[in-house]
């Protein structure tokens, strides 16, 4: 079963396959993260808008990246895996 959690007042939503319990702690991590409108990602840090992303810092609209560190201004990634000490990636 899919839980999705109340977008919270950042404009956040977790989701979880295990438990509500489990996608309202991904919404509040997300908030507590200085992260703005994203859906279910997990360890990011001051993104907006992105979607399914795991360990991301300050990415913009991307989707589906992991294990992004270092990344600085990323806009609209898509399918993004195993970045380290991007700069300036766009689309």
């Amino acid at each position: 079963m899919r839980y999705e959690s109340a977008k919270t007042e950042k404009g956040n939503v977790g989701v979880s396959y295990d438990s509500q319990e489990e996608a309202d702690l991904q919404a509040a991590a997300m908030d507590e993260n200085g992260c703005t409108g994203c859906r279910d990602c997990t360890d990011c840090h001051g993104c907006t808008y992105c979607t399914g992303c795991t360990d991301c810092t300050d990415c913009h609209g991307c989707h589906g990246c992991t294990d992004c560190h270092g990344c600085t201004d990323c806009h609209g990634c898509h399918g993004c895996h195993g970045c380290h000490g991007c700069t300036d990636c766009h689309g």
